[in-house]
């Protein structure tokens, strides 16, 4: 997908967002914690998870008491460590570096939530469709501590799901506090061998822990 399409698409979500009675604006940040996960590939060639930071802003809307709408845009890295063996001269015993791959995404998300209030508090589970535009990549090495170059034909656009659960509290008649929870998992491959008959995959196994603040309108 283009670049300008994608920046349509964004224009159109938020757009629609805001002529929906909007009433809640809200800022969610906080760390992620994602595994990149490797299919069709030689033993040993394996990520562990890494926890990179992640920020979203959005909007609340269509309140019905006990369910809303909910949309929103941000940042998000999604990535993985490896350690590499290394070998300066054949023969000598192999020390490990550590190297990181990571995927930075503009997300954007719609979810539809059900909540229940109780005194200042309220409880909410939500589920909805997302969409991960690529905006860079990187292949990070810690020993030489330098970016050793992007990471090649990752996908542009990576499809999957937001699932949601969260809280909040109510500090005044306009101000609000919370936490949330997220899993989102992916339908597409963030990066797929471009070499015909491989079967080389490389997906990702992705939550989010953030801190809500929130302001009704």
């Amino acid at each position: 997908m283009k670049k300008k399409s994608c920046v349509w698409l964004v224009c159109i979500l938020l757009c629609l967002s805001s002529a929906m009675e909007g009433q809640v604006i809200r800022l969610d940040g906080g760390a992620a914690f994602s595994k990149l996960v490797t299919k069709g590939v030689p033993d040993g060639y394996s990520y562990n998870a890494v926890r990179p930071f992640q920020i979203s802003a959005g909007l609340e809307y269509w309140d019905k008491g006990t369910f809303n709408l909910s949309s929103s845009i941000g940042y998000l890295r999604k990535g993985g460590s490896m350690d590499v063996a290394v070998e300066e001269n054949v023969g000598d015993i192999p020390y490990y570096t550590k190297y990181k791959d990571y995927i930075d995404y503009l997300t954007v998300n719609t979810l539809f939530n059900l909540k229940r209030s109780v005194r200042r508090e309220t409880y909410y589970i939500g589920v909805g469709p997302r969409l991960d535009f690529k905006l860079g990549t990187s292949n990070y090495s810690e020993a030489e501590k330098i970016d050793i170059g992007p990471i090649q034909d990752a996908r542009a656009v990576v499809f999957g799901l937001k699932c949601e659960v969260g809280f909040w509290f109510d500090l005044t008649e306009h101000y609000r506090i919370g936490t949330n929870f997220s899993y989102l998992p992916s339908f597409t491959k963030a990066w797929v061998s471009p070499v015909e008959d491989s079967k080389m995959k490389i997906g990702d196994r992705t939550f989010t822990l953030s801190l809500s603040l929130g302001y009704r309108l």
